[in-house]
């Protein structure tokens, strides 16, 4: 094909009829560019006054146009005895085979696909251009009908006409055939790539789920090691005795490591002896609960690990060659491998922690560290147990020797208020740890957690606020035993708003109605303590009240020669005879946390509070009546105490 110079056409005219602004320029610059001269008309009624006046050597129409479609101004120049040698180029979609005939009918002399191709365009205008001579001699026209699609068209075309729309369709086909076929050779290559990106994400996706599964799994697993951890935890606030505690956890451990038999053995030193405190197994133990052991027939190698704060694990029994007695019995019961955690507190070994399986090999790394959480706890609370123990005892012992047992008995509150401040105030790094790593858990990673994971870690959250409280109380407890008092006149109102005020958001939350009667008189007392007790017993009124009933809060004064009575009244559910003594324990709930939260440590709080100042406190209670607690205090008279 021959390139198209720009002064090879420069006296050529060709028409350009199309009503798009933007495409008539585009074509108008293509022809200009290769040297024809055009002129450009919206639509076929302006082309036909245009041609009149000044005769083109071409005509190149869009169809759809107002007014006059390009059919129509093609037929006007055909049978225009001045105009009808013009040849004429439709551009059309040739989405139909109708156009050809249309095409035909109205005399067109060829077609140009839209979009079309550059070089194509310029080749069709050559080619109807070097034509022109033979489209004038040949003149012979011959009337045809056909019917196609249901409807007849007269053709009116000379053969040349019909030659070239032929051509012209042929062509068009052909290079709509090539471009088909680069498509379809494009859609096979990117087919091709994206089966290969496809079998690349399905590997990285399927990658992605089982390392998603195995998130789950772990966190599933800390999940459940948490809880148990925790009911380990009730267990041992509410269990009474050592062996409570013990056999309360116990029953938790088989959820965490496998294992065929449990114990939990205590070491007398003095008598060169262990005790077994607790046992859970498959069958009925070798060594029942209560018997005792030599340190001999325990394992002196066992006890040598254990007194250095490590774990002691054997993988197979099988491998030992002097294993102590107790490891020879239950090895000819089958058992095969053992794992010993010490029981330590205050840096004194207690006793240990038995773990025993059928099989070699049971216990792995993660086992032995949750053991050892376990073994922890157990010894703190064995340990906090037995103090409570010994408490009791010397309790009971100072009713029938109160004169020759009040130093001792002191000595003894003195030390175990000085252990839970010791073990309260050690507690709460731990637990702000274990809060503020959950809510992170929460806060940064709930995309990746699902329903079940985020309800774990909100659970760790409540359950370290618990735990906090819990030892706040337990610091304030402890405070109380050991913080100089200094007795001044405090004024009831001040303290009462006071307590009201820092409880503003507690009282409008539960919609609670507390009521004052004024005035309130002056008191001989310690301010910081008496806000504490007031404060107390105004949450109790607040938090121990049936659902879907109001609080209401009552509070008022009396006066008595030298003393003065606070009375905190409330509509709650009401305490029990019995329980008027017991409730102001620590550590005594007669409620579950979970339908009435707390520490159990409040009304002692109150009750040591008030011994500091030199007054007292009581309760009026029945069951499902409401509770009237009331201190009492020295009327303050203007001098010291």
């Amino acid at each position: 094909m021959k390139g198209y110079g720009a002064s090879q056409h420069a006296a050529v005219d060709i028409f350009i009829v199309e009503d798009s602004p933007t495409q008539a320029l585009q074509l108008q610059h293509i022809l200009e560019q290769h040297g024809y001269h055009c002129s450009v008309a919206e639509n076929g009624r302006e082309a036909l006054a245009l041609m009149r006046r000044n005769k083109p050597a071409a005509v190149i129409s869009d169809i759809l146009m107002p007014e006059m479609d390009g059919y129509q101004l093609c037929r006007q120049i055909k049978t225009d005895a001045d105009l009808t040698d013009i040849p004429v180029i439709l551009l059309t979609s040739l989405a139909d085979p109708r156009d050809v005939i249309r095409g035909l009918e109205s005399g067109a002399d060829n077609f140009i696909v839209k979009p079309y191709n550059e070089q194509l365009l310029l080749s069709r205008i050559q080619y109807i251009l070097t034509n022109q001579r033979i489209r004038r001699v040949e003149k012979t026209q011959t009337s045809l009908e056909i019917v196609f699609a249901g409807q007849t068209y007269v053709i009116t075309a000379n053969r040349l006409q019909i030659l070239n729309l032929l051509l012209s369709t042929y062509e068009t086909a052909v290079q709509q055939n090539r471009q088909l076929t680069q498509t379809q050779e494009a859609l096979q290559q990117l087919n091709i790539r994206l089966e290969d990106m496809v079998a690349e994400r399905t590997a990285a996706l399927q990658e992605e789920i089982a390392e998603r599964r195995r998130v789950g799994e772990a966190l599933r697993r800390s999940a459940e090691r948490l809880r148990v951890l925790r009911d380990i935890d009730r267990a041992i606030l509410t269990a009474q005795s050592p062996k409570a505690i013990a056999q309360g956890a116990l029953s938790h451990i088989h959820a965490l490591i496998p294992c065929w038999r449990v114990g939990i053995s205590l070491f007398d030193w003095q008598a060169h002896e262990g005790l077994v405190l607790a046992s859970i197994g498959h069958d009925t133990p070798r060594f029942s609960v209560g018997t005792s052991i030599s340190m001999e027939d325990y394992g002196l190698q066992d006890l040598e690990i254990l007194l250095t704060n490590q774990a002691y694990l054997v993988a197979d029994v099988l491998t030992l060659t002097a294993p102590p007695v107790t490891v020879c019995a239950l090895r000819d019961e089958g058992l095969r491998s053992y794992m010993r955690v010490p029981l330590t507190a205050q840096g004194a070994l207690l006793g240990a922690l038995n773990l025993w399986s059928d099989r070699p090999d049971t216990f792995t790394a993660e086992h032995v560290e949750i053991a050892r959480e376990v073994a922890d706890q157990l010894a703190i609370g064995i340990q906090q147990s037995r103090l409570h123990e010994q408490v009791q005892h010397h309790a009971l012992e100072l009713e029938r020797h109160v004169a020759e047992r009040t130093t001792e008995l002191q000595e003894m509150n003195a030390e175990l208020a000085t252990f839970s401040y010791s073990v309260a105030h050690d507690l709460r790094a731990p637990l702000r740890s274990l809060h503020s790593f959950a809510q992170i858990l929460l806060e940064g990673y709930s995309d990746v957690l699902d329903a079940e994971g985020r309800d774990y870690a909100q659970r760790i959250v409540a359950a370290a606020r618990r735990l906090d409280a819990l030892t706040h109380d337990l610091l304030t407890y402890s405070r109380l035993g050991r913080a100089a008092m200094v007795l001044e006149s405090v004024n009831l109102e001040e303290v009462v708003e006071e307590v009201l005020t820092e409880l503003e958001v507690e009282i409008r939350n539960k919609t609670a109605h507390v009521t004052v009667d004024r005035p309130l008189p002056q008191v001989l007392g310690h301010s910081t303590s008496l806000m504490e007790v007031v404060s107390n017993l105004l949450m109790n009124g607040l938090k121990f009240v049936a659902p879907d009933i109001r609080p209401q809060v009552r509070i008022w004064a009396t006066e008595r020669d030298e003393w003065v009575r606070l009375w905190i009244q409330d509509n709650g559910i009401g305490i029990a005879p019995e329980y008027h003594e017991r409730i102001f324990g620590v550590f005594e709930r007669l409620h579950g946390v979970d339908a009435y939260p707390g520490t159990g440590i409040g009304l002692a709080i109150v009750r040591k509070s008030m011994e500091r100042m030199g007054g007292q406190v009581g309760i009026e209670s029945a069951l499902g009546q409401g509770s009237t607690f009331w201190v009492e205090f020295a009327k303050y008279s203007g001098g010291r105490p």
